[in-house]
Formats: C-alpha cells, sequence, structure tokens
C-alpha cells in the first residue's frame, strides 16, 4: 500500500476511482449499468494507457503482452467488452433498445442487467498489473546540457547528469542532459541509466527513443518477486528540477 501511495500516476488515480465508485456501487444505490459501467471504464483507462492503438482487440493483445495478462483474464475483458457494447449500455445505446429512451443522468435498470457479466474483480487485477508495469517504465526529457554553479562555488557542466521532474505528481519521470546526437547518445543513456539505477544494462527489458531525441522511454527487468531491479538496490538522488 505505501508503494501505491507513492505512485503519481493520473491514469491510474482515474482508474481506480471508476474501481472504487463500482465496488461501492451497490451500497450506494447505483443501477446495475452504473455499476458495470463503472468497472468497464476502469479497465479502459488502463488499456488506453498502456496502448496507442484504435480498436479493442488491438489495445487488449498489446496490453496482455505488456502487463502479462493471462488469457483467463483477457477472456474476462473480452465478455466484459462484449456485454458492455452489445445489451443496453445506456452510455452508447444501440438502435431500438429500450435503455436510450432513459436519459443518461437518471440510469435505470435495463435489458443489460439481466445479462450475466464477467467477475467484477477483473478490472483490479487489470490495476494492480498496471501499477507494477508502471513501476518500471521510466520517461526520460532530453534537455540541452548546460553549466551551473556548484555549491563549492566551482563551474560544471550538467552534460551526462540527471534531474528528477516533479516527483511530486510525476513517477518516474526523469530529465538527461545530453547533446542530440543519435548514434552516441542511446549507448550513452543506457550506461548513464544503469549507473543511476545501480542495475545493469541488461536489466534494461525494453528502450525506445522519440524522433528529434526529445524523449526516450525505458523499461526494467522485474524480478521474480515482483519487484523491480531497481527496487533491489540503492537509488542514488538526482538533482531536483
Amino acid at each position: 500500500m505505501e508503494d501505491l501511495y507513492a505512485m503519481h500516476d493520473d491514469d491510474l488515480e482515474r482508474a481506480l476511482k471508476y474501481l472504487y465508485r463500482s465496488s461501492i456501487g451497490h451500497f450506494v444505490l447505483d443501477s446495475p449499468e452504473k455499476i458495470a459501467l463503472d468497472h468497464a471504464k476502469a479497465i479502459e483507462i488502463i488499456l488506453g494507457a498502456v496502448s496507442n492503438k484504435d480498436s479493442f482487440e488491438q489495445k487488449l493483445q498489446e496490453t496482455k503482452q505488456k502487463l502479462n495478462l493471462t488469457d483467463e483474464e483477457v477472456e474476462s475483458l473480452k465478455e466484459l467488452w462484449r456485454v458492455r457494447s452489445e445489451y443496453g449500455d445506456i452510455a452508447h445505446p444501440s438502435r431500438f433498445d429500450q435503455a436510450e429512451r432513459y436519459p443518461n443522468q437518471f440510469p435505470l435498470p435495463s435489458n443489460s442487467a439481466t445479462h450475466p457479466m464477467p467477475s467484477l474483480s477483473i478490472a483490479a487485477n487489470v490495476c494492480l498489473k498496471y501499477f507494477g508495469y508502471r513501476r518500471r517504465l521510466f520517461h526520460i526529457d532530453i534537455d540541452e546540457p548546460h553549466t551551473y554553479t556548484s555549491a563549492s562555488g566551482e563551474r560544471k557542466s550538467s552534460e551526462g547528469r540527471f534531474a528528477i521532474v516533479n516527483d511530486h505528481i510525476e513517477t518516474n519521470h526523469l530529465s538527461f542532459y545530453a547533446k542530440c546526437n543519435k548514434q552516441q547518445l542511446i549507448p550513452k543513456l543506457k550506461a548513464a541509466f544503469a549507473g543511476y539505477q545501480k542495475i545493469e544494462e541488461s536489466d534494461i527489458e525494453d528502450f525506445s527513443l522519440a524522433s528529434g531525441c526529445k524523449r526516450a522511454t525505458i523499461l526494467i527487468k522485474q524480478t521474480v518477486d515482483g519487484r523491480t531491479r531497481a527496487d533491489t538496490a540503492s537509488h542514488v538522488e538526482g538533482e531536483s528540477q
């Protein structure tokens, strides 16, 4: 729970709000549609955060790979999406559906309530797996080096150094100071990041560099117990930005 509270990720926070509302829906007299839609919305937010693909099926396949979803979880998500899309979805009613005669702000039980819904615990599983994935993912801005004066009055260059960016509202957002030379930047950044996180370069599972050398994304491998490689090493403090 401490690690979850320390995580600052807008998508995860939004998904958890919908998940919480879905979990208490029965007790606050929400309709079956409202409970199911809040549950589905939590999952949609996570899928959108993980994948930029267009269709639900494409997003789901990419999310399965990145979050290590089981085949059973994937089938449950497909069934949830089918029920959400085809049966009395008040948010997106089908033609001649009886639900379309009810105003959205007052959702009433419709024909969707008569159809069995997948387990409403699936969103919690997806959120937890996204949390594990997100804590291993680092977004790194590439900035031009500059000179600065140290506490001792010595002039130094920021070349090859990291800075923490907005750590009170963003998790794992860093800035790295280097000149934009793609061939030199990639090995330099990987080596510097491994040293900064006290890990081996082989512990980097995935690396991508955006065009223009403005932003990089690094994914750290997961250990057997579910923690990241960086969790098992002593963290090196960076400069706050």
